[in-house]
């Protein structure tokens, strides 16, 4: 595959940029996806698409920025490893060398994954098994929209960081804002984040910082071993070297997690 390869790939009517394996982005000019339009400095192309995906074996040495709008519209996966993203950025088995930053402003739209290994992100950041050396912010707007997993390992995440067998060189801050708004994962594995931080078996070199807007939405995690977290920062086997500050604030929301309990809003949670 030659070097600044540039993959399209259409997934459930929505099409995201991979940047795919054995690829190298460096420069000093960001990766910016802009209205709908992701824009990459090393070959000038312009691609539609409503979220960032850095794919496996990838190395960026530049920031990976969204700012997306989604404007009433749906997105699903279905599929057995679907995953659907909608207003979000997804670091997954790469290296980035900067700063990875969602500006991201969804309004009534809806994104759904549904099938076996279902994880819906909707506003949020998902950095898995990967390497950062720069600041994490979300900044994502999300009003009036619905985001659900429902499948057997479903992970919902709306206006969220996740953090899942990574490393950040750097601060964490999570500043979104989520407004009368529904994120639900139902399923046999199931984990709902909104206007949250969540990390599990990783490690941050830097603060953390939850200062996300929850108001009139609904969170709900249900199924088998769900786990509901609203407006909270939760970090399970991970290692923090710097201070954890959560000052969400969650207005006239419902946050439940049902069937496998826990349910955290307004908390910080390190186990």
């Amino acid at each position: 595959m030659n070097k600044g390869l540039l993959c399209i790939v259409c997934i459930a009517s929505a099409v995201i940029v991979l940047l795919n394996g054995q690829n190298g982005f460096s420069g000093d000019v960001p990766i910016y996806v802009k209205d709908g339009n992701a824009e990459i400095a090393r070959d000038g192309g312009t691609t539609r698409s409503e979220s960032v995906i850095v794919g496996k074996e990838s190395e960026i040495k530049i920031p990976v920025i969204n700012t997306s709008t989604a404007d009433r519209s749906s997105n699903i996966a279905i599929g057995e490893d679907a995953t659907a993203s909608r207003g979000s950025v997804t670091v997954e088995k790469a290296k980035v060398t900067g700063r990875v930053a969602n500006q991201s402003q969804v309004n009534k739209s809806s994104n759904a994954a549904i099938g076996k290994s279902a994880i819906a992100s909707m506003g949020s950041v998902s950095i898995d098994d990967s390497k950062v050396s720069g600041k994490v912010a979300n900044q994502s707007r999300v009003n009036k929209s619905s985001n659900t997993a429902n499948g057997k390992s479903a992970i919902a995440s709306m206006g969220s960081v996740t953090m899942n067998d990574s490393k950040v060189s750097g601060k964490i801050n999570n500043k979104s804002n989520v407004n009368k708004s529904a994120n639900v994962a139902m399923g046999q594995g199931a984990t709902a984040h909104m206007g949250s931080v969540s990390l599990e078996g990783s490690r941050v070199k830097g603060r953390i910082s939850n200062e996300s807007g929850v108001d009139k939405s609904l969170n709900a995690a249900i199924g088998k071993d769900s786990e509901a977290n609203m407006g909270s920062v939760k970090a399970e086997n991970s290692e923090i070297t710097g201070e954890v500050i959560n000052e969400s604030t969650v207005r006239k929301s419902a946050n439940a997690a049902i069937s496998g309990g826990q349910a955290n809003m307004g908390s910080v949670v390190i186990e």
